[in-house]
């Protein structure tokens, strides 16, 4: 089990950076999204081992990891929505045209 499971490991890490991989970008980002998920990959794979062969405990992780990046992406996208409505210039007589939603956002 000791020399299997760390090739297992190995070859399951690499196959899950590779799922990853994205034929719409670039050779250099494709590389560090390589690189970041064989990381990922060998650290879900080392807490499949841990948890003595149970998936659900990488499963669960990989979940809650993907819960908090797309809680991220939409925090920064609200953020810079709004970064860019209370930055945009206006031109004369819009104010007007512009209807103030709940939280001071526009509609």
């Amino acid at each position: 089990e000791g020399e299997g499971a760390g090739w297992g490991l190995v070859g399951s890490s690499l196959l899950f950076g590779a799922a990853h991989w994205s034929p719409g970008a670039g050779l250099r980002s494709n590389l560090t999204t390589l690189s970041l998920q064989v990381c990922t990959g060998v650290w879900f794979g080392g807490l499949f081992l841990l948890a003595g062969g149970n998936l659900l405990a990488p499963a669960v992780a990989h979940a809650l990891y993907d819960a908090f990046t797309l809680l991220e992406a939409h925090v920064t996208a609200v953020t810079q929505i709004d970064y860019a409505e209370a930055n945009a210039p206006r031109s004369a007589g819009s104010e007007e045209e512009w209807e103030e939603g709940e939280g001071g956002r526009r509609v």
